[in-house]
């Protein structure tokens, strides 16, 4: 990613998770700067679409209701750097969905 001026950054992950992954803990990093965030609640709707399809989709997914996350605040420096989200812990028969990153500058 490119992070065009050096800034805060508040940080939302929205994700979907059945009750098992409960506890699960991710974290995401940009160069030296990282956030780490449990996932305390679950959050496990239904696939929705398909009632209007006429031919099963083979290569689309169908949408679901995706949970926003506050990861946190992170600070960034200007310039192009890996953004890596991570799970670093996760329950027995865990599974997590991310749908998007939200970030938002902040004083």
């Amino acid at each position: 990613v490119e992070v065009l001026a050096d800034g805060n950054f508040e940080i939302d992950m929205y994700y979907a998770c059945p009750q098992a992954s409960v506890g699960s803990v991710v974290e995401l990093s940009l160069g030296d700067s990282s956030l780490r965030a449990e996932i305390t609640l679950a959050n496990d709707p239904p696939e929705v679409g398909a009632e209007h399809d006429r031919v099963q989709r083979t290569t689309q997914s169908y949408m679901k209701d995706f949970r926003p996350l506050r990861l946190g605040t992170l600070a960034l420096k200007q310039g192009q750097g890996e953004l890596t989200l991570r799970a670093t812990e996760l329950p027995p028969d865990a599974s997590l969905e991310m749908r998007l990153l939200m970030f938002r500058r902040v004083p």
